[in-house]
């Protein structure tokens, strides 16, 4: 026979039990939802190793949507995995992204985070360094067109711009391959020597000599330098004193019109009886 006491206590444990019921649903939801993280990640980081860039990238942003622990991974891999499938635009957005959500207080993790977002960057810059140059290239075919008073023959790639928009258009990727690798440069800066073996300390010097090398180039295509014939001149000074000696030709010409209409309109005013 039960007693009130212990028909009490029954009460009081099935209460407990479903008042706790969530708690315990939560964790084996969580367990549940960890264990397929784990699961896809592996899959996912398999798939990248493979050369499966487009099958990784899908992994990785389902795990950027549902890590509630280390947040920066799966940004990590998508950025990562994005720069080696030759998209280095969206290979750094997801670095940015890692970097801010990495743990501050791990110069491990920062480090590793930030020699990939480098490589990014300083892909992107030999994209943009690359485009300059072709511009420039455009730039000096187009002059050639300009120059022998002749039009653009149909399907350049350039359009019907001149020669001098072509160059602006050429400056202005050059001088985002300068900054892209200006932010390659400070991302490897910022990696601290003591959280490096010297292999990777030797590899980080080397990467720091040829981003100054591309750097250089870009202000080079930048500012390109205009080749000077035996007389000093560079082209576009050429270009410039022949264009200054048409229009004094021309101005001469019409002067020379205009007097001898002058000249006709007066003697047309006499008549000799």
């Amino acid at each position: 026979m039960t007693t009130p006491l212990e028909h009490r206590r029954r009460v009081r444990r099935r209460w407990l039990l479903w008042a706790t019921l969530p708690v315990w649903l939560t964790v084996l939801v969580l367990g549940l939802h960890l264990a397929l993280m784990n699961v896809v990640a592996a899959v996912a980081r398999g798939q990248y190793a493979d050369g499966q860039i487009g099958s990784a990238a899908l992994g990785f942003t389902w795990l950027k949507s549902t890590d509630p622990v280390e947040q920066w991974k799966a940004p990590f891999d998508l950025g990562t995995t994005f720069t080696k499938g030759e998209d280095a635009q969206l290979g750094s957005f997801y670095l940015t992204d890692a970097l801010e959500l990495a743990p501050q207080d791990d110069p491990e993790i920062q480090c590793m985070v930030l020699i990939n977002y480098a490589i990014a960057m300083e892909l992107l810059g030999d994209e943009e360094l690359a485009e300059a140059q072709t511009r420039n290239d455009w730039a000096d075919e187009a002059q050639g067109y300009v120059d022998q008073g002749q039009a653009y023959p149909p399907g350049v790639p350039w359009g019907d711009a001149t020669p001098e928009e072509i160059r602006v258009e050429a400056q202005e990727y050059a001088a985002w391959a300068e900054r892209d690798y200006a932010a390659a440069q400070e991302a490897r800066a910022a990696c601290e020597p003591e959280g490096q073996d010297q292999e990777q300390q030797q590899e980080n010097s080397e990467s720091q000599e040829r981003l100054e090398d591309k750097q250089q180039q870009a202000q080079d295509e930048e500012q390109p330098e205009q080749p000077e014939d035996q007389t000093g001149q560079s082209e576009e000074e050429k270009r410039q004193q022949e264009l200054l000696e048409r229009n004094e030709e021309a101005q001469a010409e019409a002067e020379r019109q205009r007097q001898e209409e002058q000249g006709d309109q007066g003697g047309s005013g006499t008549k000799n009886w």
